[in-house]
């Protein structure tokens, strides 16, 4: 904990949350709930970020807020902060539209005495920021121009919890001192000649992730002040390096281990969800007792978590990544079964028999009847669905929405009770954070909702606000374990029925269900896929059609795809996807009985083995590689008749674990698949059945012991 300079004594460590996102990022969601208090795995955002503040040892935290601000002083009153100790926790008032004008207020305010940590109510950490908190006093006593510190997290770019929006690119001096900062512009960034020139070293950096997470100097807000323009902190960030202001800079923390990310859109929520049940964020867990302590939750094998007076029947199979809240049940004695993967209940929810549910998230007091299915879907608070109600990806159901019995929701819908100029219109309401008064009930838009249906399409004008919302067209990391929920973003509706029509279903592109570029069918990425395809042929299909297979060059193949990989800004599962694609076209035509092919083809993937393991890193990765080797199969049908095979030998080469296969499996129960597909898996179903006996011999071996 940092000292003060004058008697030794402990800096009081102050932290400024911004519970207001300033924004409509959310849509409907936030209509009558402030974006701070939607739940993420049952418990509020703004837990969360309370829980990395006061874990890092900070003592008075600053909530400002604008709208909703009754809303937030009560849940801040009702939760387990209020009777810690070690905290002072005080909520204000504030009259702003921006982040800049809130931080102008906090100046005037003069509550700001020292170094403080500056966030949102969205982040989701479990960082300790005590020691970097004193390494940034240590830096400022070196190098009085730093104001701030800013942490970016190192991931791959293109990761599953980056968004357009995240897509950026920074420049950093031996230092680590923060040169430039730039967003996307259409695959471009700018990035000014002068810095090389100043600078005598420079690392360009696109594998770095804004969380959004800054530690500062009191000097900040008075920066704010004086600089009326900067309404946000990229604002701010590009004001510091203008040349007006030369004697201010911003050192970047790079984090390596540990999570951080903000929840700040759709596409980020569904994939931060994940990894909260996938336990990346531990020990900010669904069992853990740090967030809430007012039920227990059991977690149990596949990251499956029960809270107490949980209603499970024998008709209903969790499948894994499952959280079910208090109170809720799920399925019904004697009827069909319902399944449910990779999806988060919320509490005293009801839901029927043979209901599907993946990828979703169901909050509150939700409704489901019978034969619904939901694919990668958020149904708010007192949302009802009907029987035989099917809503399809990307879609969000605002709270209290009714949807009538049969009707079909599409794919990237919004329905709420309000309109889309009525939430604009409260998007930021008066400062005691009352809601307007109650408005005349419109009518409810029967053609979307059925007749006895209530809501309306909420349908934003703007283009770019569209596009955010259009969260089902980005892959999370559920999509990487089961791509075959996965819509691509550049094909339409129609486009993706004529590839069906011609290859099969060419969805599973593992390039791109991981979020990067578009998968080998697109025309756009020909140059990096004829490139991988003439290296398998020249390097690996040259040397078995001559008989000297065992003499592939491995070191140069991996070499020669690694730069290819580097001159068109792929990612690794893009390379591992078209070397699959390569290997299985370049053996399609061959003239060989089936047998000879399918050994050959086999041969040819354990041959390769040590190259793609190079770039099969997670298992993530492994899902994907699986999506690839299916995909492949279904576009080559000569060479997909190795598919068992090439399967099994990639489990025995360790290139793919017993449960990603099985989750492959047992995921594509919960999909529609094509007869290509359907028939793949009938073929597979042997080696399946032979991995599931394993699985069971290995848990009866361990329940002997464990009874011994």
């Amino acid at each position: 904990m940092p000292k003060s300079e004058a008697g030794g004594e402990e800096t009081v460590v102050q932290a400024v949350l911004l519970a207001d996102s300033f924004n409509v990022r959310f849509g409907p969601l936030t209509f009558n709930r402030p974006r701070a208090l939607l739940p993420l795995a049952n418990v509020a955002l703004i837990d969360y970020t309370l829980e990395l503040l006061v874990a890092s040892g900070v003592h008075e935290i600053y909530i400002f807020c604008r709208s909703f601000a009754s809303e937030i002083k009560a849940h801040i009153e009702k939760s387990i902060w209020k009777s810690n100790k070690n905290v002072k926790i005080e909520t204000r008032v504030c009259h702003s539209y921006s982040v800049g004008e809130c931080l102008r207020e906090v100046d005037t305010m003069d509550v700001i005495k020292n170094d403080f940590v500056l966030v949102s109510g969205d982040i989701v950490s479990n960082m300790d920021l005590e020691k970097a908190i004193s390494a940034h006093a240590d830096r400022m006593k070196k190098n009085k121009d730093i104001v701030m510190t800013m942490f970016m997290k190192e991931t791959e770019p293109g990761h599953y919890v980056q968004s357009s929006e995240d897509d950026v690119v920074v420049a950093l001096d031996k230092d680590n001192i923060l040169l430039a900062y730039s967003h996307s512009d259409d695959s471009r960034y700018l990035i000014k000649r002068a810095i090389f020139e100043n600078a005598r070293s420079v690392d360009i950096r696109r594998d770095l992730l804004d969380c959004h997470l800054y530690i500062c100097s009191p000097k900040l807000l008075m920066l704010f002040t004086d600089e009326f323009d900067c309404q946000d902190m990229d604002d701010f960030i590009m004001f510091i390096h203008s040349q007006e202001i030369a004697d201010h800079c911003v050192y970047t923390e790079v984090i390596r281990d540990g999570y951080a990310a903000r929840v700040g859109n759709l596409h980020s929520y569904d994939a931060v969800s994940m990894d909260v049940l996938r336990r990346w964020t531990y020990p900010l867990v669904p069992d853990s007792r740090l967030l809430q302590s007012e039920h227990t939750i059991q977690f149990k094998r596949h990251n499956v978590y029960l809270s107490d007076e949980v209603g499970l029947t024998w008709g209903c199979e969790l499948e894994e990544n499952v959280l079910v809240g208090f109170a809720s049940t799920v399925g019904r004695e004697g009827a069909p079964t319902t399944r449910l993967t990779n999806c988060i209940i919320g509490k005293r929810c009801k839901i029927g028999a043979g209901v599907r549910i993946s990828n979703s998230y169901v909050w509150d007091d939700v409704v489901i009847g019978d034969g619904c299915q939901i694919d990668r879907c958020i149904l708010a608070n007192g949302v009802e669905l009907k029987p035989e109600v099917r809503v399809e990806s990307g879609s969000v159901l605002a709270p209290g929405v009714v949807i009538d019995t049969g009707v079909t929701i599409k794919m990237n819908s919004m329905i709420a009770l309000e309109s889309c100029s009525a939430e604009d219109a409260a998007d930021f309401d008066d400062e005691d954070g009352e809601a307007d008064a109650p408005r005349t009930p419109p009518e409810w838009d029967v053609a979307v909702v059925g007749p006895g249906g209530k809501g309306q399409v909420w349908d934003p004008e703007d283009e770019d606000d569209a596009e955010v919302f259009a969260w089902g067209t980005r892959g999370s990391v559920a999509d990487a374990i089961a791509p075959a929920y996965k819509l691509d973003e550049e094909v339409t509706e129609s486009e993706s029925e004529s590839d069906d029509d011609e290859h099969g279903d060419r969805e599973y592109s593992g390039a791109s269900a991981g979020g990067g570029s578009d998968g080998p069918e697109h025309d756009d990425d020909g140059d990096f896929n004829s490139e991988i395809l003439d290296l398998i042929r020249e390097r690996v299909i040259a040397k078995f059609d001559s008989g000297m297979e065992d003499s592939v060059p491995l070191s140069e193949l991996a070499l020669e795809s690694q730069g290819s990989r580097s001159a068109h800004n792929k990612t690794l599962n893009d390379v591992v996807d078209a070397m699959v694609h390569a290997v299985m076209a370049c053996s399609n035509d061959s003239e060989v009985s089936t047998t000879d092919l399918v050994q050959r083809i086999k041969k040819i993937f354990i041959t390769i083995s040590p190259v793609l393991s190079k770039y099969i890193t997670t298992p993530a990765c492994q899902g994907l590689f699986i999506a690839s080797i299916e995909s492949a199969s279904i576009a080559y049908p000569n060479a997909g008749e190795a598919f068992q095979t090439v399967l099994h030998a990639m489990y025995e080469e360790d290139l793919v674990l017993e449960e990603m296969v099985l989750r492959w499996h047992r995921n594509a129960q919960m999909a529609v698949l094509s007869p290509a597909q359907v028939a793949l898996r009938t073929r597979v179903q042997p080696f399946i059945e032979w991995l599931q006996n394993a699985e069971e011999e290995s848990n009866d071996d361990d329940d002997e012991s464990d009874s011994d």
